[in-house]
């Protein structure tokens, strides 16, 4: 089962990106990035790797899911990655300025605390499972805001 929500998860997440990216958005060829920014093939192999590690940290909670706390960080879980999935074709419908995608990821942080905390209280394991999830988002913030200073004119 913990298979079958690592697939799923990436499978959501894939296709989510590619949905957005087929919007196309060329707004990102002419800025400035930080000397630490990934190149873009780079973000496709994180996600390849943090979203069956999500997939497998919700498999930990719901087989508690008779459990109140195990409840409550499911749909704790359930809206933050309905915000996670909206990041890309969000951004990219809207051919972004460089704050949308600070205010998107803030958004989405926002999102990934709570699920951290919920996780924690349900099982320990789980919130393990999404600690490299949390460190990677807290680093594409920090990224995008300093990209957003770099090329703020």
């Amino acid at each position: 089962m913990a298979l079958v929500f690592a697939i799923g998860i990436l499978t959501l997440g894939m296709l989510a990106a590619l949905w957005g990216y087929s919007m196309g958005s060329g707004y990102e060829q002419q800025v400035i990035n930080p000397p630490i920014y990934p190149p873009d093939w780079f973000f496709w192999a994180i996600w390849l790797v943090l979203y069956p590690m999500l997939g497998i940290s919700t498999w930990y909670v719901w087989r508690r899911r008779q459990e109140p706390s195990a409840k409550v960080a499911l749909v704790v879980f359930v809206i933050h990655f309905i915000a996670n999935l909206s990041w890309v074709p969000v951004v990219h419908a809207t051919q972004s300025t460089l704050a949308v995608p600070v205010l998107m990821d803030i958004f989405v942080d926002l999102f990934v605390f709570a699920t951290a905390i919920a996780y924690w209280r349900a099982s320990k394991t789980a919130f393990l499972w999404l600690l490299p999830y949390l460190a990677w988002n807290v680093f594409t913030t920090f990224i995008k805001i300093w990209r957003l200073l770099l090329n703020v004119s």
